[in-house]
C-alpha cells in the first residue's frame, strides 16, 4: 500500500476523457458491423454488440497491457494495489465482472428488475428513480474521495496517471472542455427552443375544462336508458342529423380548423376522408389537410407530390415509410395523397391548390416501444431495453409531441388564414376534454388559444375499458357504443353526422368507459363536439396492407419491433410483410 500512495492516482476528468475516447472506438466499430449487416438485410442489435465489444476490448487490452487506447492517449495505466502490472485474470475480474455488475446493474439494473418482478406504478417508479439517483450520486462521491471505483476495489486495482503529464493533461482536458462545451451549448439551444414551445402552450394545456364546474346530478348514465323507451333520441336525429359528408362540409364551412378524431385503421373512417376531399375543397373552401400519419420533415416532399404532373406512387411510399412507427403501411391512408393529387390535377391554373402537410416528427418509434413503453404489444428481447439510449435522444419530440403538432397545425392553417382540417387519432382530437392523468392535448390547446375557430368531430369507434390504459378495473364492459348503436338501429342504421352540444346526447355518460370512469362530471358532449356514425362496430373492416411496404432496410433496422408486434419471429422482410398482410386479410 506504501507504493500505491507514492504514485499519482488519476482523477475524474482524465478518466472520463479516456472513457470517451474508448467509447468512440467501440461504438464506431459496432456501428460498422451493424451497417455492414444491414447491407445484407441482417439485423444486429447495436447496443448489445457495443456492450460486448466494450467489455471484451477493455478486458483483453487491460489484461495484456494495463491500457486501452483511450487510457494510452490520456497517459493512464491500470495497476494492482501494490503497484505491479495487472494480468489477464485481473483484467477479466475488473472489466467483465466488476464493470457490468457494479457500474451498470447495481444502480440501474436493480430498479428495472424490481419493476419487472413486482409491477410498475407511478409511486414505485418515482421511488426507484430516486433510489437509482442516490446510488449514482453515492458512487460518484465515493470515486471523488478515493479516486477509485467500486470495480477497482473488487479487482484490487487503481489507475495511475503517468509523469510527465502536464502537456498531455492540457491537451486532453482542452479536448474534453471543447467537446463538453459544444455539447452543453447544443443542449442549451435545444432546451431553450423546446422550453419556449412548452411555456407558450402550457397555459392552454393546463387550463381547466368547463366540465369541472358542472353539477354531476345533471348527467345521465347510459346504463339507465333503453332507447326503445326513449324515442326522443331517434326523433331528434331524424330532425337534425346530416349525411357524414354534408356534416363535415357544414363544420368546415363555419370553422377555420376542424379536427377529425379517428380510431386508427378502420377502413370506413379513413376512406371517408379520401371520398370527402372534393366536397371539402369546393363546398367548404378547405385548402389544407394536416395528417398525423405524415411528418413535418416531409412537407416539402408532400407539396411536390400532390402538385406534380404525374402521381409518383414510389415517392408516396417513401413518405409513408418515414412515418415514426415504421409500420404505417395501410393503403387507405396513402390513398388520401392520391385523392388530393387527383383533385389538384383537375383545378384551373388560377385556382389555389389543396395542400397536404404532416403534423408528426421523425422520432424513433420502434426504440421507444421496445425500451420505454414496455407494452405487451411491443415487448421484445430484454437486451433491446438498451435502445433507451436511442430513445432518449428523441425524448423531447415524444414528450412535447402534442405541442409540436399543435404548433404545426397553427402555423400551416390558422397562421395562413386558410380553412383546413386536421386528421388524427381520437386522443389528440379532444377540444373540451382531458384524459385522466393528462394535460390537454393537441386540439385542446388549439381550442383554448383560438376559441371557436377550432371545432372537433369524433367518429363512432370501439369503446375503451379503463383497463385498456393500465387502470385497475374489474367493472362491467363499456356501454356507450352499444347505446348509440341501438339508437341508430331504430333509424335503419343509416350513416349520420350531428352536433352533440344541444342534443339529447350531450349529457350522457358511461361510468364503465375510460373517458368517464375517473371523471364523474364529464359527459359525451365534452368528449365529442361533433359526431359521425357510419356503421355498427360489428361491421368495421380493417384497412388494407400495402404488400412490400416493409423493405429489407427497414427490417434489418427494426426486426425485433416487428417480431414483438406479431409475437413471432421472422427470417426476412418479405416474411414479416406477408404475415401482416395475411393477418389483416383473415379478419
Amino acid at each position: 500500500m506504501t507504493e500505491e500512495k507514492s504514485l499519482h492516482m488519476a482523477g475524474f476528468w482524465i478518466r472520463l476523457a479516456a472513457i470517451g475516447i474508448d467509447s468512440l472506438v467501440v461504438v464506431g466499430a459496432a456501428y460498422l458491423v451493424v451497417v455492414s449487416a444491414r447491407a445484407y438485410a441482417h439485423y444486429v442489435p447495436l447496443e448489445i454488440l457495443a456492450v460486448a465489444l466494450a467489455l471484451s476490448y477493455s478486458a483483453i487490452l487491460i489484461g495484456a497491457h494495463g491500457q486501452t487506447i483511450g487510457k494510452f492517449l490520456c497517459g493512464l495505466h491500470v495497476l494492482r494495489k501494490d503497484g505491479k502490472p495487472v494480468n489477464y485474470f485481473t483484467g477479466i475480474l475488473r472489466e467483465l465482472i466488476g464493470k457490468p455488475v457494479i457500474a451498470l446493474m447495481l444502480p440501474f439494473g436493480l430498479p428495472v428488475a424490481i419493476i419487472r418482478v413486482f409491477g410498475a406504478s407511478e409511486a414505485r417508479g418515482a421511488l426507484l428513480v430516486l433510489f437509482s439517483l442516490f446510488l449514482f450520486v453515492f458512487y460518484v462521491m465515493y470515486f471523488v474521495k478515493t479516486k477509485r471505483t467500486w470495480y477497482d476495489d473488487l479487482s484490487g486495482t487503481f489507475v495511475q496517471q503517468e509523469f510527465p503529464r502536464k502537456k498531455r493533461d492540457s491537451l486532453v482536458l482542452a479536448l474534453v472542455a471543447t467537446v463538453s462545451a459544444s455539447a452543453l451549448l447544443l443542449q442549451t439551444i435545444v432546451c431553450i427552443k423546446y422550453y419556449g414551445l412548452y411555456s407558450d402552450l402550457l397555459p392552454y394545456s393546463s387550463a381547466r375544462p368547463a366540465s369541472d364546474d358542472r353539477d354531476p346530478g345533471r348527467l345521465i348514465d347510459v346504463s339507465s336508458l333503453e332507447p326503445s323507451k326513449n324515442p326522443r333520441f331517434v326523433r331528434w336525429l331524424d330532425a337534425n342529423a346530416f349525411s357524414p359528408v354534408d356534416y363535415a362540409v357544414q363544420a368546415a364551412s363555419t370553422h377555420q380548423l376542424v379536427v377529425f378524431g379517428e380510431m386508427h385503421n378502420i377502413k370506413s373512417q379513413i376512406s371517408f376522408l379520401a371520398e370527402a376531399i372534393p366536397a371539402l375543397y369546393h363546398r367548404a373552401g378547405v385548402r389544407c389537410i394536416a395528417l398525423e400519419t405524415c411528418t413535418q420533415e416531409d412537407n416539402e416532399e408532400l407539396a411536390e407530390l400532390v402538385t406534380a404532373p404525374e402521381y409518383d406512387h414510389e415517392r408516396a411510399l417513401r413518405i409513408a415509410r418515414n412515418q415514426p412507427w415504421q409500420l404505417w403501411g395501410w393503403k387507405e391512408y396513402w390513398d388520401v395523397l392520391y385523392a388530393v393529387w387527383y383533385l389538384n390535377r383537375g383545378l384551373p391554373e388560377s385556382e389555389k391548390k389543396l395542400r397536404v402537410v404532416g403534423l408528426d416528427n421523425q422520432f424513433d418509434g420502434p426504440s421507444f416501444a421496445l425500451s420505454i413503453a414496455g407494452d405487451d404489444a411491443a415487448e421484445g428481447p430484454l437486451w433491446e431495453k438498451l435502445r433507451i439510449f436511442r430513445a432518449l435522444w428523441d425524448f423531447p419530440f415524444v414528450l412535447l409531441r402534442d405541442q409540436l403538432m399543435a404548433r404545426e397545425a397553427e402555423r400551416q392553417i390558422i397562421g395562413t388564414g386558410d380553412r383546413g382540417i386536421v386528421w388524427c387519432g381520437a386522443m389528440h382530437s379532444f377540444i373540451n376534454y382531458k384524459q385522466p392523468h393528462n394535460q390537454g392535448r393537441m386540439a385542446y390547446m388549439l381550442r383554448r388559444k383560438h376559441g371557436d375557430k377550432v371545432f372537433q368531430i369524433l367518429f363512432h369507434s370501439r369503446d375503451f375499458a379503463p383497463s385498456t390504459f393500465g387502470e385497475r378495473y374489474a367493472g362491467p364492459p363499456p356501454r356507450m357504443g352499444d347505446f348509440i348503436e341501438r339508437v341508430m338501429a331504430q333509424r335503419g342504421d343509416s350513416p349520420a353526422g350531428f352536433t352533440v352540444a344541444g342534443s339529447p346526447f350531450e349529457f350522457l355518460r358511461d361510468s364503465s368507459h375510460y373517458y368517464f370512469w375517473r371523471q364523474p362530471k364529464t359527459a359525451l358532449g365534452d368528449v365529442a363536439t361533433g359526431y359521425i356514425y357510419f356503421e355498427s362496430r360489428a361491421k368495421f373492416k380493417d384497412t388494407q396492407w400495402t404488400r412490400g411496404f416493409i423493405t429489407p432496410s427497414m427490417f434489418a433496422t427494426n426486426k425485433p419491433f416487428y417480431e414483438a408486434k406479431a409475437r413471432r419471429t421472422f427470417a426476412t422482410a418479405e416474411e414479416a410483410d406477408e404475415f401482416i398482410a395475411g393477418e389483416l386479410e383473415s379478419k
